[in-house]
């Protein structure tokens, strides 16, 4: 690609603009705006500009508008002109005429066309409704989920009331519910580019068939382990024969426990896989050399169980697959009809009937062209196949310029619908004269652009793709201020070799856990450095708040925190989630739902060992152990429930709260007070539902479901702390586009 010269960029046709973080992306499309302005003479309603968010459009608008008055205050006084606009009054010299142009733009910028794609699209339809045959009384709903879940329970009672063989299979692991099954199709729901294969599947003959021989198996292993259950443990806990790397205690133990489980009518992957340390090939494969391994028959018949139980565990899986392929073929058919009848159409509505219009008449995409004559389309490659069939249908055939503004390596909104291979199609229908990259970071320091650079040139795909996302060298754009600087002098770039025990395997949790532990550790000199006037960042001490710290998920998050806690560096965690996608949110849905449910042996376990309830692993072998302890648990949650139908939310919520002591147990916690707040906060919008229209116990928790689902209001995001004298901590996604001292 070509650097891009904003200034000498001819004015038309379409044009493909890849702008990496730091590289003046806003000022750029600010001053393509102004060139159309003093150039083409167009006005603010002529120039499109597009972005994907509210909050983006808000700031762009914003920007641009501030960029029009300095541009007409500099050719008021070219003289007194800074800088940035020495080069456009060069080549747009100040006279009357232009100086007229830009302030008739500023006068009129309400009217200035910068809308997220589904206010563009929303415009579009109600200015031509009666060509495209929308109906003037729809409703614009910001969601359509409440009538996804309507349509979901019907397609439950129609199917699985009754279920099959197959589907039994599916609904016996216990995990699926209409909210659940639904979370995991619903992304796709209004993607109707994307094609439905329907998976392939097991017969029900072919099913019961393989039951009965895996169940055959398993009463012949069953026999044999009752009969012999001692001289197999004596076996396999034979530490002369055995290697303990491969058999171990830990490991047998896990073994039996799933072989225990499986005994019990419980299949999980995990299962399998452990099942496959009691075979006879897995105890050869770990015996010592020059020791014979352990023979038995039951070890024979753990390696005979392995292939129907991988055969069943298929089976199940293609159960599922086959359950959420027919549910969303049942949703994409009758959303449409369902909403045409509300008289409802939802922002992705706005996009698939503006692309049907599109394609039915020729003619309005020339209408459109012509009132919206140049489009600059910022942060592109977050678009999807439809929003850009949209533009291309419109300015096909036209005499309008199009500016794709974006950067593939920043796609990173998939689960938004984003599509990186649409911005990549996008690229390469683009003339290659016409591409354009800019070059010049103006953020981050010159030392970290050249360590990235010369990171990437080790790669000729750095990406993995064939190519087709390259890494543009950029260079600096001049001095940047903050520079680190501390004895010794630290690299601008540092990557970290983690180098565990060979002797030892670590978990993952293991590793992050020493990742965790080694950030703060670092931070910690560095603030103890600064103590001691030996680090600064430009000409002031280095503080808590220079740092940011970049993690994947909130969870990798708080093992951050409380490592920065153990060092006695104070620091906040930034969530980018609303209050219902919290874990407090979570495990307080598994807590109502036991209490809805008390029977229910298993939601009652998993309530126990969340941590607002504090349980552990011990705590249910106890109640295992002694059924007079179990029954006060169920008493409990059973009081719960009475509390909660005859009282309402708030006095069973309160009730729960102090016989648990659960602000003492979350207070414990290094974010204690967060996770308390959190949770009040949730209690008190829980409160504020149910005083709305009374709904029973398991509409609430539906609604619950769903807030986590939904992006939610504003009364509804998190209550953060706010002290900007901490360290940061921020997730991936919520760090775009801000910047930081140190991260």
């Amino acid at each position: 690609m070509q650097a891009l010269d904003p200034l000498k960029l001819p004015l038309s046709g379409k044009n493909l603009i890849q702008a990496s973080a730091g590289t003046g992306k806003t000022w750029t499309i600010s001053l393509l705006y102004l060139r159309l302005i003093l150039e083409q003479h167009l006005t603010v309603d002529k120039i499109l500009v597009v972005t994907y968010t509210r909050a983006a459009t808000d700031e762009l608008r914003s920007r641009i508008r501030a960029r029009l008055k300095e541009a007409v205050a500099a050719y008021e006084q070219p003289e007194l002109a800074s800088h940035e606009y020495q080069a456009l009054l060069e080549q747009y010299p100040a006279d009357t005429e232009r100086l007229w142009y830009l302030q008739r733009a500023l006068l009129s910028f309400d009217e200035a066309a910068v809308f997220t794609i589904h206010s563009f699209c929303q415009r579009v339809l109600q200015q031509h409704a009666f060509e495209v045959g929308i109906p003037f009384e729809s409703e614009l709903v910001a969601s359509e989920a409440d009538l996804q879940l309507q349509l979901t329970d019907q397609f439950w009672q129609q199917r699985l009331v009754y279920p099959n063989a197959l589907d039994a299979l599916v609904l016996s692991t216990n995990k699926i519910t209409p909210e659940t099954l639904l979370q995991e199709v619903a992304e796709f729901i209004g993607r109707p580019y994307l094609q439905i294969i329907r998976a392939q599947s097991y017969s029900e003959a072919e099913f019961k068939a393989l039951k009965q021989h895996y169940e055959a198996l398993l009463q012949q292993a069953s026999l044999v382990w009752t009969q012999d259950q001692a001289a197999i443990i004596q076996l396999l806990n034979d530490k002369q024969r055995l290697t303990q790397k491969t058999h171990g205690p830990s490991t047998i133990q896990k073994a039996l426990a799933a072989w225990t489980a499986i005994l019990s009518g419980k299949l999980e992957a995990e299962h399998q896989e452990l099942l496959a340390k009691l075979g006879t090939q897995a105890l050869m494969a770990g015996t010592k050399a020059k020791q014979e391994p352990p023979q038995h028959r039951f070890f024979d018949l753990m390696d005979e169980l392995l292939v129907p139980c991988a055969q069943l565990l298929e089976v199940r899986t293609l159960a599922l697959e086959q359950l959420r392929h027919d549910l969303l073929v049942w949703l994409r058919e009758q959303l449409p009809e369902r909403k045409r009848l509300k008289g409802q159409l939802t922002f992705d509505d706005l996009l698939v009937n503006l692309q049907t219009a599109l394609q039915q008449r020729p003619a309005l995409a020339a209408q459109v062209a012509e009132q919206y004559q140049v489009a600059l389309i910022d942060e592109f490659q977050d678009t999807d196949p439809i929003q850009y069939d949209v533009f291309e249908r419109i300015y096909r055939h036209t005499q309008g310029q199009v500016y794709y503004v974006g950067d593939s390596k920043q796609a990173i909104y998939s689960f938004r619908g984003a599509d990186i291979y649409t911005y990549l199609q996008a690229a390469h229908c683009v003339e290659h004269q016409q591409r354009y990259t800019l070059a010049r970071n103006f953020r981050s320091q010159p030392k970290l652009l050249e360590a990235f650079n010369l990171l990437y040139a080790r790669s000729p795909d750095p990406f993995r793709n064939d190519q087709r996302i390259a890494y543009e060298t950029v260079s600096s754009g001049g001095t940047v201020k903050h520079e680190l600087v501390c004895e010794p002098s630290l690299a601008p770039l540092r990557i970290w070799d983690f180098q565990g025990d060979p002797q030892h395997e670590c978990s993952l949790g293991e590793v992050q856990l020493a990742v965790a532990q080694a950030v703060a550790n670092d931070i910690a000199r560095l603030l103890l450095q600064a103590q001691q006037g030996q680090a600064t960042i430009g000409d002031q001490a280095l503080t808590s708040g220079d740092f940011a710290v970049l993690v994947r998920s909130h969870r990798q998050g708080r093992m951050i925190k409380e490592a920065l806690q153990a060092c006695g560096i104070a620091s906040v965690q930034k969530s980018p989630k609303g209050i219902f996608e919290t874990e407090e949110a979570e495990e307080l849905r598994l807590v109502l739902s036991a209490i809805a449910e008390p029977s229910q042996i298993s939601k009652l376990r998993r309530a126990l060992v969340t941590e607002l309830m504090g349980g552990t692993a011990q705590t249910l072998l106890a109640l295992d152990a002694n059924p007079a302890l179990f029954d006060a648990e169920l008493e409990d949650f059973f009081r719960w429930q009475y509390l909660w139908q005859k009282h309402g939310f708030m006095r069973m919520f309160r009730d729960w709260l102090d016989k648990r002591k659960v602000r003492a147990r979350l207070l414990a916690y290094v974010d204690g007070e967060r996770r308390l707040t959190n949770l009040l906060h949730l209690a008190e919008l829980i409160h504020v539902e149910t005083r709305k229209q009374a709904p029973s116990l398991h509409t609430t928790l539906r609604w619950l479901q769903r807030r986590a689902s939904e992006q939610a209001g504003e009364e509804h995001q998190l209550r953060l702390e706010s002290d900007e004298n901490l360290v940061q901590i921020v997730t991936i996604h919520k760090s775009k586009g801000l910047q930081y001292k140190i991260v």
